[in-house]
């Protein structure tokens, strides 16, 4: 039986098109057009072209050099992240229960970081942190580390690590979980059923080898 092919459902995403145009699109080439100008005060703009991305982009001048450093301690806090995040997920998966009352405990335990609002998380770190009032500042204080993350630019560059692992590991942690619970045979489209079989009976450092590198 041929497939009737009617295109008019399209016309059900012009709302969604029509709201992120107004709460998006616009703000975006307003933050553009302004980019292009420059000003004195006093609401007065002129036109300054690509002069701003010019001296962003040109690493000799102050506002570049900033803007480079910048960006190479983004790109190697991303790294950092990324290389414990993505082993760690991988591990707590597998070591996950995979039946009984103890799987639905692990599922609610470790979701419970991410039922936090991202806005949230740096305030409550922010409190955990604080050497006075704090669990963890004033635990390590109490051990005798001198941790102080407001004048100690490594225990704080430390403590945005150790949050971000907490917060976004269980991202990570659920879709190699998900991947590990699907029939292997799907994992290993037009791969003889022995092999499929044998995968799905892997030990736990051959699924981590054979069964997530299909994610």
């Amino acid at each position: 039986m041929d497939k009737t092919i009617n295109q008019k459902a399209w016309f059900l995403v012009l709302p969604v098109f029509a709201v992120v145009a107004f709460s998006a699109i616009l703000p975006l080439m307003t933050v553009v057009n302004y980019s292009m100008q420059d000003t004195f005060g006093n609401n007065q703009f002129f036109w300054n072209g690509v002069g701003w991305f010019k001296e962003l982009l040109d690493p000799s001048t102050d506002l570049g050099e900033r803007f480079f450093a910048s960006l190479w301690r983004n790109l190697f806090f991303s790294a950092v992240i990324l290389a414990i995040e993505v082993p760690l997920g991988i591990v707590v998966a597998l070591s996950m229960p995979r039946q009984g009352w103890a799987v639905a405990a692990c599922l609610v335990t470790l979701a419970l970081p991410l039922l936090i609002p991202w806005n949230v998380v740096g305030t409550i770190w922010q409190i955990f942190g604080r050497p006075d009032i704090g669990l963890l500042g004033y635990t390590l204080n109490h051990i005798g580390l001198n941790y102080n993350y407001v004048s100690n630019e490594l225990d704080a560059w430390a403590t945005v690590i150790v949050m971000d692992v907490w917060h976004w590991t269980q991202p990570g942690r659920a879709v190699v979980l998900c991947r590990l619970e699907v029939d292997p045979r799907r994992l290993l489209p037009g791969r003889p059923d022995r092999r499929a079989l044998r995968a799905g009976r892997c030990s736990p450092r051959s699924s981590c080898r054979r069964c997530t590198a299909c994610c």
